[in-house]
């Protein structure tokens, strides 16, 4: 593969201009760091404990290295721990639309609650659980600063605290999820809540950033703005929202897409870059997995896929990937080993599913059709048709319709454009997002919606996405349709970034507001980010198409000329173009001086145009 076809901008031609050449690179410095200031408003416009399960993903981040003094110390059972208080108790405005998030700053139940009457066999007070929290069940206590905490407010504690500690069993402490995650964002805990909440958030925006900015250094060109799209029309609401938060699924969002496109495309590379797509393959598997262990069996979906969409089926081929393959299956073995991912690919869990299906049981069938309208509501979440934050933040109807049409635009011209292993990883995808969801559901007896959510869904969509549109050239949308996605993202955006402040901002019941005091206004917020995500658009969706190098023109040249050539009513020449057995097409990707793209038309005529029969001039 020639340099022009990976796309290095350190290896251009010697033809191609030093000012081509540095404004290619200043485009792709620009797309991540435009995404970056973007994200960071939704960092800023949600307040500590905004998402979902903040509390006991906060608990587990402060335990994330094991027992430390001061912060998170061993309980009186091997299920509990002494931690600060803001990461104990109930969130003041969780599940409650009418209460603004500046209840975590009065002096009421916002950080922790405590029932006297749920006490274990040695008389200790236990920490109250969210449920029961949210049920009205407790009194409460709040130390003066909401913030931070101190020793010296101990007095204000109840009887279970520990050195101005207080005991809960709201953590991973049972290893419910992988430890990798906690581990590493341990180091980002802050004196202060807001301070934790702020490093966390900006971390994962600049770790997603990164890791999406990386594969795109790697891949073919060509390749590169369906990545990019695929990541512009999956981030309003729902991605934007939990990347920028401190659950898990902030890692898990973008990992199956950034591996399937690495694996797809390291059958076309070559040299250092194709073994660098394996390594940042596997690097990110390995992380996804000690993220979230259904996100990491999402990523082993991915890397089936990416092989089914990237290899050559040819006997050469085949034998040479063959080692590969069995390693593949052999992780995979292994990894059914986890009882958790056991237990989702039960096959007995399908068949009940199919026997209560023909079944002539009526509430099961109720149940069944109930479970699978809900669950495409879950599938299409990720573009706003479910609530954010504790599911009691909703979404205007105009985000959907927006974010809606934009990937319905899109998908047209990949599905135009679509072959048969893309449908067959397609299949994969609907069997994990529609055919085991249900299973399970339906073995419990129980709504889909108790223990699925969508962004336990969003990643396989995203992947669907990316999967579909994956051999649509790379300027496939005309100029006015990217117009008309660059607008309507961008007034998502801004909506979505509107919603948020308007749901945590103002409290009704007390009159008064919050806003973060480090920050500048919500006013220069909005317009700095919705900005950036207008530029962000605009690169992805305008420039990037564009300035890739001339393979796409390669291409289409060598395409219309063997279109021609194959054409009944072309006459006959005794003078066989060489292109047509591939001499032509072998010295466009070996020789080093390639032209750029204004010019590839020109010298491909003036060097071909003397083999080239009559009815080709």
């Amino acid at each position: 593969m020639s340099e022009i076809e990976r796309g290095d901008c350190a290896s251009r031609p010697r033809t191609t201009s030093h000012h081509h050449l540095w404004w290619r690179c200043a485009i792709y410095l620009s797309i991540p760091t435009f995404l970056i200031i973007a994200l960071g408003s939704f960092a800023i416009t949600t307040p500590p404990f905004g998402e979902p399960d903040s509390k006991y993903h906060l608990a587990s981040i402060y335990c994330g290295q094991g027992t430390e003094k001061g912060m998170c110390e061993a309980g009186n059972s091997p299920h509990t721990r002494y931690l600060r208080a803001d990461a104990t108790g109930s969130v003041c405005f969780a599940f409650k639309p009418y209460r603004g998030s500046v209840c975590l700053f009065e002096n009421n139940d916002a950080f922790y609650s405590y029932d006297e009457a749920s006490a274990d066999s040695a008389g200790t007070p236990r920490a109250q659980t969210d449920s029961t929290a949210s049920s009205g069940k407790s009194a409460a206590a709040q130390p003066p600063n909401s913030s931070s905490y101190s020793a010296s407010a101990s007095k204000l504690l109840p009887p279970y605290t520990r050195n101005g500690l207080i005991e809960t069993d709201i953590g991973n402490f049972q290893g419910s999820y992988p430890q990798v995650y906690y581990a590493v964002q341990h180091f980002f805990v802050g004196n202060e809540t807001s301070e934790t909440f702020r490093n966390i958030r900006f971390v994962n925006i600049i770790a997603v950033s990164l890791a999406l900015a990386t594969l795109i250094a790697l891949l073919p060109a060509r390749r590169r703005p369906i990545v990019w799209i695929s990541v512009a029309i999956t981030m309003i609401p729902l991605a934007a929202f939990t990347v920028a938060s401190i659950n898990p699924s902030a890692w898990a969002f973008y990992s199956p897409l950034i591996i399937f496109a690495a694996i797809a495309s390291m059958f076309q590379q070559h040299g250092w870059r194709k073994w660098a797509l394996i390594f940042f393959a596997a690097i990110t598997l390995l992380v996804t997995a000690g993220t979230r262990t259904d996100a990491g069996m999402y990523c082993m979906v991915a890397v089936l896929i990416g092989v089914l969409a990237g290899i050559r089926f040819t006997r050469q081929a085949l034998r040479f990937y063959a080692v590969g393959i069995a390693i593949f299956a052999l992780i995979c073995i292994a990894a059914l080993q986890h009882p958790t991912i056991a237990a989702y690919v039960d096959l007995s869990n399908v068949f009940n599913l199919f026997s209560t299906a023909i079944s002539k049981d009526s509430s099961s069938h109720g149940l069944l059709h109930d479970n699978a309208i809900n669950l495409v509501t879950l599938w299409t979440g990720i573009f706003g048709t479910t609530n954010l934050s504790w599911m009691d933040l909703p979404v205007p109807i105009t985000i959907p319709i927006l974010t809606g049409f934009v990937t319905i635009t899109v998908l047209w011209y990949g599905i135009r454009q679509i072959r048969w292993t893309q449908l067959l990883g397609i299949l994969v995808i609907i069997v994990n997002i529609a055919i085991w969801p249900l299973s399970i559901a339906s073995s419990r007896n129980i709504p889909i919606e108790y223990f699925v959510q969508s962004r336990y869904l969003a990643p396989m969509i995203i992947l669907a996405v990316v999967l579909i549109g994956w051999n649509a050239r790379p300027a496939f949308l005309t100029r006015n349709h990217a117009i008309v996605c660059v607008g309507a993202l961008t007034m998502a955006f801004l909506i979505t970034l509107i919603a948020i402040y308007q749901r945590f901002y103002h409290d009704p019941i007390t009159g008064q507001t919050w806003w973060p005091e480090w920050a500048p206004p919500f006013t220069v917020v909005a317009t700095i980010s919705t900005t950036s995500f207008a530029l962000f658009c605009t690169c992805v969706f305008f420039i990037l198409p564009r300035i890739e190098p001339a393979t796409t023109a390669d291409e289409n040249a060598i395409h219309a000329a063997r279109t021609a050539h194959s054409s009944p009513h072309a006459p006959h020449s005794h003078n066989t173009w060489p292109l047509q057995k591939g001499v032509a097409a072998e010295q466009l990707t070996t020789r080093k001086q390639a032209i750029n793209r204004r010019s590839i038309h020109e010298t491909f005529d003036s060097e071909n145009n003397d083999k080239m029969p009559t009815s080709f001039r």
